[in-house]
């Protein structure tokens, strides 16, 4: 795994190197889950709101098969299915965990 395939989202309210440090570190320790069962990389953000984190991971531009590699991820990680946009074509995986919020989606940023 590169820095490259870690996103680090910027809220606008957390501000200095210790919120980079921090949403690195999360998106690192969650993209190792997967990459421990061999597949490939997603791109991973962290946004804070309040007191809310929500951690995203939506498939590279190179990825070939979106869907089933958002599958995969989502059954390492024990996300349950919640989202189908039809107009979209986009589907969602989460859990929750107090104010944890660690979601998958085939939507690409």
């Amino acid at each position: 795994m590169s820095v490259g395939d870690i996103g680090i989202h910027h809220d606008g309210q957390s501000d200095g190197w210790v919120h980079g440090m921090m949403a690195s570190s999360i998106a690192s320790a969650v993209a190792t889950a997967g990459l421990v069962d061999g597949l490939a990389p997603l791109q991973w953000t962290v946004q804070v709101e309040g007191r809310d984190i929500l951690i995203t991971g939506t498939p590279t531009a190179e990825t070939t098969h979106p869907v089933a590699l958002c599958r995969a991820w989502a059954a390492v990680l024990e996300l349950q299915e919640c989202d189908y946009d039809d107009v979209e074509d986009v589907l969602a995986w989460n859990r929750a965990e107090g104010p944890w919020l660690l979601e998958i989606s085939t939507r690409r940023l």
